[in-house]
């Protein structure tokens, strides 16, 4: 069956629209679904949404820029590289891009720790952990992770479930099945009498506490996931009319989006991998840059590209905020090895559809790809009374635009020194 006859198939959504699968009556299923992206290891900015051409008397920033120049569409300027061209065409409405983001760092742990929370020291969470944290009580998957991803938290907080296998996640949760699904160990009934002394018996040993605080944490958690259990059947039952992938970004999206759609996870923190070895799509091409990074991009942008139009058949476009972000950006030269070093000036792309601060660059850098300052009001440059974006404003004003900065579990984790910047109006 071809990718667009999805829409076709009987079941209903929890959005309303024909589709795979059925609600969750516990999930918050008016919430937007938040999707971070990590494009692990450093991307190159000056060959995507911030782009630089070449000056004359200094090294060359970008072979590309020797024969092409600067492309627009919309209110977007990217670089004639790679498949930018037709990726912006399809979503410039869709996107917003904040260039000019200091990452104040070349260290790859700290860059991504910094741009994924917004604190370049340990110990806060990402967004997508608060956002799970404060609107998914009570669903079974709030946030999951895969392949690069970068789901960090703070003490306290629940870790991500990380979902290697999708074939894999199934047979846990319908462990009385064998591999192919098509017979079981026991009679419906008898299983059923095995979870039920299963769940007496965790309960009893929960409840005894003498154990050590991590041993009882451990003995909780297994209760909690025995209890949530029946909703998983929401995810077993979510399938597309074709195989999943075996591995590869492209399966961490179809995983995600049917986790979405079945009501049972609000986030999702996934890196781009590559879809014939499993292994990770490395931005970091301190080597023979032009040909790695233009391929490593490519198929980024082709599994977004993806992302989008499986979501649009199954219904949850108009539900889904997407954030890219990286560890930071590549030097604006190359290196005796024709590669590209760290830079620590990198950008971020969000993109929602229907969204009023959408079709739009904010921030800024100068033709050597140094950061500029701006207005935290107007947007514009300001270099007498702006500021210098970091990752902190970014993660600050997602806070904010998702509802969450005011919650409890936000408020332990403030950006008090923090300029509020309005990216998202």
């Amino acid at each position: 069956m071809k990718r667009r006859t999805l829409i076709k198939s009987a079941l209903t959504l929890p959005f309303g629209v024909p589709g795979l699968f059925q609600p969750n009556s516990h999930a918050a299923i008016n919430d937007k679904r938040l999707l971070f992206i990590n494009m692990s290891g450093g991307w190159d900015v000056s060959s995507f949404c911030d782009p630089k051409l070449n000056i004359l008397g200094e090294p060359i920033i970008n072979t590309w820029a020797k024969t092409k120049d600067i492309l627009r569409e919309g209110n977007i300027d990217f670089a004639d590289f790679g498949n930018n061209a037709s990726f912006f065409a399809k979503y410039a409405q869709d996107i917003l891009i904040i260039n000019g983001v200091d990452a104040q760092t070349n260290s790859h742990g700290a860059g991504a720790r910094f741009n994924g929370t917004g604190k370049i020291g340990a110990g806060y969470p990402s967004v997508t952990s608060l956002y799970s944290a404060i609107k998914g009580g009570g669903i079974a998957l709030p946030h999951l992770k895969m392949g690069a991803g970068n789901p960090y938290i703070a003490p306290g907080m629940k870790e991500p479930i990380r979902i290697s296998s999708v074939d894999l996640f199934r047979q846990a949760i319908r462990a009385n099945s064998n591999r192919a699904g098509n017979a079981q160990s026991f009679s419906d009934n008898d299983y059923r009498s095995v979870l039920k002394l299963k769940k007496s018996a965790i309960e009893r040993i929960v409840s005894t506490r003498s154990s050590t605080p991590g041993n009882e944490r451990l003995r909780e958690s297994y209760a909690r996931s025995l209890a949530g259990l029946d909703s998983l059947e929401q995810f077993y039952a979510a399938t597309l009319p074709y195989p999943l992938a075996t591995s590869g970004f492209k399966q961490q999206i179809e995983t995600t989006l049917i986790a979405f759609a079945s009501g049972l996870t609000l986030t999702a923190d996934i890196g781009a991998q590559l879809a014939g070895s499993g292994g990770s799509f490395d931005f970091d091409t301190h080597g023979d840059h032009d040909v790695n990074h233009e391929s490593i991009l490519i198929d980024s942008l082709n599994g977004i590209d993806y992302l989008w139009s499986l979501a649009e058949q199954i219904g949850l476009a108009n539900n889904l905020i997407v954030v890219v972000g990286s560890d930071f950006a590549r030097t604006p030269y190359y290196n005796k090895d024709l590669g590209k070093d760290h830079w620590p000036v990198g950008s971020f792309m969000v993109m929602e559809r229907n969204a009023p601060y959408t079709n739009k660059v904010v921030g800024a850098t100068d033709a050597l790809q140094n950061a500029k300052k701006i207005s935290t009001s107007t947007l514009m440059e300001d270099e007498k009374d702006g500021v210098y974006l970091t990752p902190a404003h970014v993660q600050k004003a997602l806070r904010k635009y998702l509802g969450i900065t005011d919650k409890p579990e936000s408020e332990k984790f403030p950006f008090s020194i923090v300029e509020d910047v309005a990216f998202f109006g």
